[in-house]
């Protein structure tokens, strides 16, 4: 499944509220995604994927190591 949360164009309130959002998934992930065999990745603009083919994460460049959450702010 991928989607979006918020808007394309987005104003200062809205970016700290998807921030928060993601952060929550993260966790989310890191919780329960291994019983879940739930792959999370945040796209470049923005956009989240997730599917049960595998338990992993990946960054924007679909390796694990550049996953935002894992190397710094979301």
């Amino acid at each position: 499944m991928d989607f979006r949360i918020g808007s394309e164009m987005l104003n200062t309130l809205e970016a700290i509220q998807i921030l928060e959002t993601k952060k929550r998934f993260f966790t989310f992930w890191q919780e329960k995604g291994a019983a879940l065999n739930m792959e999370f990745k945040i796209h470049i603009f923005g956009q989240i994927h997730i599917d049960s083919a595998s338990y992993r994460t990946l960054g924007t460049d679909y390796l694990s190591k550049s996953f935002p959450c894992l190397s710094g702010p979301v």
